[in-house]
């Protein structure tokens, strides 16, 4: 019992060394400033004016109100666009006003409303950037990268422009040598290439009355460009002036070529090209197969009785062809040489009123002397039509 006793007491003397040590630690040393009557008090935060710095100035719970979007929170205003401090005044060079834009998905960042004259925004308006990107060569609207940018047909070529005018989103007014028409700025000679000194013709395209496309001409003089106009019609199976027909102008009525003998037939068979003694030759014959015979002195004031034509188209003969009756009346059946031929146009009857029958023939040709029908039966038919 006596050892329990001495061991509590050892026990209760370890405690109480311990107590002892911290009681001394608490109690060592100076008083606090709480303490002291002249102590100053704690420091409490003040509300103080907003200003953008990431921290709520004003005690309002809200950071930088007043320089964000209440919904957003984006950094919205001039002197802070997208950031605190980033101001868009002078932001964008070149650029003679700006704003603070939204630009995507709640990015704020400056833009330019508008630049200073020589220059045009980009398409983003991110810079302002010379006005030498008109006349650019371009496929589409994405290489002309200007707001209000396009491409368009400028002389016969795809060339960029921009917008212009008191409803362009961009550039009101056109640097020197550019005309605003039709709301965009244009060459003032209609022509990229075609600059004052300038002289050349060039290809162009022109609309048929068809509306289908048409190889069209214009002339670059001093720095103008014509219109785009048809050429001079020749004879190559070609709408030269863009009328909407091939060659009108060396085919008759029926769409043979029998007006020029130089072009007799088809292009390019040039009857005048033959020369013979005492004789000229012309196109004529067939009606739907014309070429080229003697041009006999009788026919030039017009066919009459006693006149002599060419009726075979054989030259060697020369004019063979005794007219007896300008109505030469078909037949009569069983009726052969010059009877068959009154009025020496080649064939029985007058052709131009005639529809001929042969057993060589077919009856998807236009039943002439040349190129006969086939079956009486489709003679018929056309005749009553």
């Amino acid at each position: 019992m006596l050892r329990g006793m001495l061991r509590g007491n050892r026990a209760r003397g370890v405690v109480a060394t311990m107590l002892s040590w911290a009681m001394l630690a608490c109690a060592c040393g100076a008083k606090t400033d709480l303490d002291r009557p002249d102590a100053p008090g704690p420091d409490v935060p003040f509300p103080a004016p907003e200003s953008c710095d990431g921290l709520d100035n004003d005690l309002d719970g809200v950071v930088d109100n007043g320089f964000r979007d209440a919904a957003s929170g984006a950094y919205n205003v001039m002197e802070h666009c997208g950031a605190c401090g980033v101001s868009c005044t002078g932001a964008v060079e070149h650029a003679s006003a700006t704003e603070c834009e939204n630009v995507r998905d709640l990015v704020w960042a400056c833009r330019a409303l508008a630049c200073e004259p020589g220059f045009i925004p980009t398409g983003d308006r991110s810079h302002c950037v010379p006005w030498d990107l008109l006349c650019r060569e371009c496929l589409d609207d994405g290489d002309c990268d200007v707001e209000g940018g396009a491409c368009v047909e400028l002389g016969g070529e795809l060339r960029c422009s921009a917008s212009c005018g008191p409803d362009a989103p961009a550039a009101r007014s056109c640097p020197s040598g550019y005309t605003c028409t039709d709301a965009l700025c244009v060459p003032a000679g209609g022509s990229c290439r075609c600059e004052p000194g300038g002289f050349f013709a060039l290809s162009c395209d022109l609309r048929t009355p068809d509306g289908e496309s048409c190889l069209g001409h214009a002339e670059c003089r001093d720095g103008i460009l014509s219109e785009c106009t048809g050429r001079e019609d020749i004879c190559d199976g070609i709408d030269n002036d863009c009328d909407g027909t091939a060659d009108q102008d060396f085919r008759d009525d029926l769409g043979v070529y029998s007006v020029d003998p130089r072009n007799c037939g088809e292009c390019g068979v040039d009857c005048t090209a033959t020369s013979l003694p005492g004789m000229t030759l012309t196109c004529g014959g067939d009606p739907y197969a014309p070429r080229c015979r003697i041009l006999c002195a009788d026919e030039v004031d017009g066919v009459q009785v006693g006149d002599r034509l060419d009726a075979d188209l054989d030259i060697a003969n020369g004019c063979e062809c005794a007219v007896t009756d300008v109505d030469d009346m078909a037949g009569p059946f069983g009726a052969f040489g010059s009877d068959l031929d009154l009025n020496c146009d080649g064939a029985d009857g007058v052709v131009l009123r005639s529809l001929y029958v042969a057993p060589d023939g077919a009856d998807t040709n236009p039943g002439s002397p040349f190129y006969p029908l086939l079956t009486i039966g489709e003679a018929v038919r056309r005749a009553a039509e």
